[in-house]
């Protein structure tokens, strides 16, 4: 094994890569999971999130290890909890779509009564936490709360349509507290006119379809 290639110099280098989905045996039902990202020691990747990508081992006993995702799988026992927040609607056009958390993160999916398709479950944001979920017709509308430094409040407006992934036609977010307890305690709530969460001051923003109450 060459250790500490350079791609740009080198004509050929190692990659990794995994199936597109697999199915797994989980007490007993076939579960469907997909890539999420790849992990190890000793490696260096080009892109941790693909499903196949370019890798530079930096020691000889160096591994790299797949990461699946269980669709419609967390590891979060209260992944989809929380009186106060719609986490499944149905659109107009007969579509289900569910937000929840899992491995800290927020993430997306929608499907018929079946499920039909097996699409991997979108990743929304990575530290977030407790999202809402409303819609209007065909369009679905979408807030949690994340932290990067600050605490942050997003909010997405998608298109639902037959597509994979359905297309994001408005995205923003804005900070609402900088104390990082607060992180968790949110909770934003969005509906089709209006999204608003529990903070200790009062902030109106206008959006480019609907007006997102901070209270």
């Amino acid at each position: 094994m060459f250790l500490n290639q350079d791609p740009s110099l080198t004509p050929t280098y190692y990659k990794v890569g995994v199936p597109q989905d697999q199915e797994v045996s989980i007490h007993g039902q076939s579960r469907h999971f997909s890539h999420y990202e790849w992990v190890g020691g000793g490696v260096n990747y080009q892109n941790s999130l693909a499903r196949q990508t370019g890798v530079i081992f930096t020691s000889q006993n160096a591994t790299a290890t797949a990461v699946l995702k269980g669709m419609l799988m967390s590891n979060d026992p209260n992944g989809i909890s929380s009186n106060s927040q719609r986490k499944i609607v149905r659109t107009d056009n007969g579509i289900y779509h569910i937000v929840y958390e899992s491995m800290g993160s927020v993430w997306y999916a929608y499907g018929n009564n079946d499920w039909i398709g097996n699409n991997p479950d979108i990743l929304l944001r990575e530290n977030a936490k407790n999202p809402s979920i409303d819609y209007c017709g065909n369009n679905i509308y979408i807030a949690f709360e994340y932290w990067d430094g600050s605490l942050k409040i997003n909010f997405k407006e998608i298109n639902a349509v037959d597509c994979y992934p359905p297309p994001v036609v408005y995205d923003t977010s804005f900070s609402v507290s900088n104390i990082h307890s607060d992180f968790g305690r949110v909770k934003p709530v969005v509906s089709c006119a209006w999204a608003h969460c529990p903070i200790k001051k009062v902030t109106e923003r206008s959006c480019k379809r609907s007006r997102c109450l901070i209270i």
